[in-house]
């Protein structure tokens, strides 16, 4: 099979510009890629990855270019991800905050959790005093 060429150097630029940052970003969060950079090494820079995580990492990129658009034209930018403790992101989606859940990640791992405005009224039923039901 042909080599495809390259549109980019493969080489690290010297200053990533605001897109580069926000791709690195969806690659490490959805796709655990620890950089974009050619490593000129199959086992490093060719991974398997889940439909599931390709999905989840298409539909970030499409959030973040609408969040550029909103910023372009002034309107209120989306809240980005919140990364708490190193592994632990939790996403901010408005729509489904509104039912009380939040999706996130832990490491390698998804997790999606109903989150109760009170809580339980059995405490056995909640993650500790989180909120948020087992």
């Amino acid at each position: 099979m042909a080599k495809r060429p390259t549109t980019r150097p493969t080489a690290p630029t010297a200053a990533p510009s605001e897109a580069d940052a926000v791709i690195a970003t969806i690659a490490r969060t959805h796709l655990d890629l620890e950089t974009l950079e050619s490593r000129h090494s199959d086992s490093l820079d060719f991974k398997d990855q889940a439909c599931w995580a390709v999905r989840d990492a298409l539909r970030a990129a499409f959030e973040a270019g609408k969040q550029a658009a909103r910023r372009r034209v002034g309107s209120p930018p989306v809240a980005p991800p919140t990364v708490i403790k190193g592994d632990i992101i939790i996403n901010a989606d408005p729509k489904a905050a509104r039912m009380g859940w939040t999706t996130g990640r832990i490491g390698a791992f998804r997790f999606c959790a109903k989150v109760f405005a009170e809580h339980a009224l059995e405490a056995s039923y909640e993650i500790g005093r989180s909120r948020i039901s087992k």
